[in-house]
């Protein structure tokens, strides 16, 4: 019900505002609800501002969750139009990885891509600092892969948890004014890098 409403309360409004224009997050303890407001404000951008929008987070069944709640709804990424997803970071990075070069194809053969991931997005990191990755390659990424790699707003959910490279790789790729935080106070749930 709640994510299917195409009311927001008045901070959430607040927040597509903004859009755009600043990183935003919402800040609080465990249980206050910032996932579903994360996800809502996803849920407004998608359905009545057209935008291509991308959730992540690195819960598995959170994914599970929110895409049967996407297909009872009818949301979905559509090819060169709009788009509403929620992927794990992990999935997500190997995605960019393989596009960008940074991670071959073979060697992902036999599942070791958790045993090369830590290295490979340091590398993705430095490639992206330094020039190596350039905006144009990105751009490129992005309109060859439209459905898989172009999105308006990027949003974070639990980023407390989130090793800093995570988030500085997702700035480059897509700016801190496209990208919204959800940010627990006092919550731990995954080891940093």
């Amino acid at each position: 019900e709640k994510l299917s409403s195409s009311v927001l309360d008045r901070n959430q409004k607040q927040y597509i505002d903004k859009l755009g224009q600043q990183l935003l997050i919402f800040r609080g303890r465990g249980g206050t609800g910032k996932t579903v407001k994360l996800i809502n404000t996803g849920h407004y951008a998608w359905n009545q501002l057209g935008l291509r929008v991308l959730m992540l987070t690195y819960n598995k069944a959170l994914v599970a969750d929110i895409n049967r709640a996407f297909a009872w709804l009818g949301i979905k990424n559509e090819i060169g139009g709009r788009g509403y997803e929620i992927k794990t970071i992990h999935s997500f990075m190997r995605q960019w990885m393989i596009e960008t070069d940074v991670i071959e194809e073979e060697e992902l053969k036999g599942g070791k891509f958790f045993e090369i991931y830590d290295h490979r997005k340091e590398q993705f990191l430095e490639f992206l600092r330094e020039g190596v990755i350039t905006t144009e390659d990105i751009n490129k990424r992005k309109i060859d892969n439209s459905r898989g790699l172009d999105w308006d707003l990027v949003m974070i959910d639990e980023s407390q948890d989130w090793p800093s490279n995570e988030r500085d790789i997702l700035y480059a790729l897509y700016g801190h004014k496209s990208i919204i935080i959800a940010d627990g106070v006092d919550q731990i749930g995954r080891a940093h890098v």
